[in-house]
């Protein structure tokens, strides 16, 4: 099940939106961005590597054939630079 996987690399792009491009309105809305980005913002390189290795586990368990995988997949890849550039770092 690839699901966790799917959960995992969501978690961490949910994350790098917050921090990359924050929505302003609502307020709720702007302090959840705000919580979600602020650990990533701080801490980039914690979020990419996380992002590897849950991606190594998931192809090392159950292989990344079947649509969600590469769903999961695609998070990961579209998530991966804005770890970066939240850093600062030019990748």
């Amino acid at each position: 099940m690839l699901i966790g996987y799917l959960v995992t690399t969501s978690l961490v792009a949910c994350g790098v939106l917050g921090a990359v491009a924050p929505p302003r309105r609502p307020f709720i809305l702007g302090a959840l961005s705000f919580v979600a980005g602020f650990a990533l913002n701080e801490l980039p390189f914690i979020a990419a590597a996380w992002l590897v290795v849950s991606t190594l586990l998931a192809l090392d368990q159950t292989g990344l054939g079947s649509p969600v995988g590469v769903a999961a997949v695609a998070v990961a890849i579209l998530a991966m630079p804005g770890c970066c550039s939240s850093s600062g770092v030019r990748c």
